[in-house]
């Protein structure tokens, strides 16, 4: 079979295109098993906001692949998930909750307007830490974390009763 030579730099941009894509996976996962092997004392905030920046710019330039998100842990508990701009997630670490919408919660209500923030809640009998941001036109990552396993989250979150 012969090819010609317009079908070679396609193939070529594919293929580096996609190489990008999972260097890119791989290094946030690897990036992410550091922090959890290496970290033994509780995050800063900053650093969570800083990481949370970079995977919500990875999603929204397509650097990054949704479902990789799904093995995203940070520290003991913490993980990602993104929710579409009306309140359905699309993508979470537990995938019986995929495709729910949870826009009638309050809390779920205020992220969708406000897009970006970070707020303490109760769940489960525990304190746990949401902090979200814009990653259009994907929708909205989050970023859920024990209280315990973050310092100076007072300093920066809203509570949210």
């Amino acid at each position: 079979m012969i090819k010609s030579n317009r079908e070679a730099p396609l193939n070529e941009n594919v293929i580096g295109h996609v190489l990008l894509k999972m260097s890119y996976a791989i290094f946030s996962v690897l990036l992410c098993l550091f922090l959890v092997c290496a970290h033994g004392s509780p995050f800063h905030t900053e650093t969570i906001f800083t990481k949370i920046d970079e995977v919500a710019n990875s999603i929204s330039a397509n650097r990054m692949a949704q479902s990789a998100l799904k093995d995203m842990k940070v520290g003991k508990s913490g993980y990602y998930y993104l929710m579409d701009h009306e309140g359905t997630v699309l993508c979470h670490p537990n995938p019986s909750i995929e495709g729910i919408n949870f826009s009638g919660i309050p809390m779920v209500k205020s992220i969708l307007e406000k897009k970006s923030g970070c707020y303490i809640h109760f769940f489960d009998g525990r304190e746990k830490i949401v902090i979200f941001r814009s990653a259009e036109p994907q929708g909205i990552l989050c970023f859920t974390i024990h209280a315990e396993e973050v310092e100076g989250a007072g300093n920066h979150c809203q509570r949210f009763e």
